[in-house]
């Protein structure tokens, strides 16, 4: 229990001082519902939260998530390093394709319904240094539900464990808002709101 104990109280140590730098603002979850960093970017609102899982999986993450209203064709899944990455192949069943990205460092792999679509989100270089910078990584955008539980129609940047680095968190966040603004640019997502 110390552990848990010490484990929220250094994440909310680092959580709410950030705030002030990002402009977001810190949510007390309360007993049920976990604490949360709401973050205003042009349109969108990005949640930070820490995931703890499932009944069925018990793998806690920090998440970062924007819901938004996709083009029906936009499906994109990047991968970095992630748990059971190989069987990811497994959902070309799905209709995906896996595409090849150069820039790209080889422990990535993306997954799409249109590999030029892919290419063109994931070959921005500012992108691509963001996405260097985390040693694990999971990004999705559109109908590609992380569990049960979410909503089909986000931007989800999730990396494994709890981040408490104030520069890892920094660099997440800028992720998740490069992330938005290229597929804003190329007319790809609406704010979920706004339609």
């Amino acid at each position: 229990m110390r552990f848990l104990r010490k484990l929220f109280a250094s994440k909310e140590q680092v959580w709410k001082p950030y705030c002030d730098d990002i402009g977001g603002q810190y949510v007390e979850g309360g007993f049920w519902k976990g604490d949360r960093i709401e973050i205003p970017h042009q349109g969108w609102r990005i949640t930070l939260v820490v995931d703890t899982g499932d009944a069925d999986c018990n793998f806690i993450s920090t998440l970062l998530r924007a819901k938004v209203d996709p083009a029906d064709a936009v499906m994109l899944w990047l991968v970095r390093n992630w748990p059971g990455q190989k069987l990811l192949h497994l959902l070309r069943m799905l209709g995906l394709q896996k595409a090849d990205v150069s820039g790209l460092s080889d422990d990535c792999l993306v997954l799409t319904r249109d590999v030029e679509q892919a290419e063109t989100v994931f070959g921005n270089p500012e992108l691509r240094a963001l996405i260097s910078e985390q040693p694990q990584l999971s990004l999705s955008i559109g109908g590609l539900p992380r569990s049960s539980r979410s909503a089909a129609n986000e931007v989800v940047v999730m990396v494994p464990g709890v981040v408490e680095d104030l520069a890892r968190l920094k660099s997440l966040v800028a992720l998740c808002r490069q992330v938005i603004d290229m597929l804003s640019q190329l007319d790809l997502i609406v704010p979920a709101d706004a339609s």
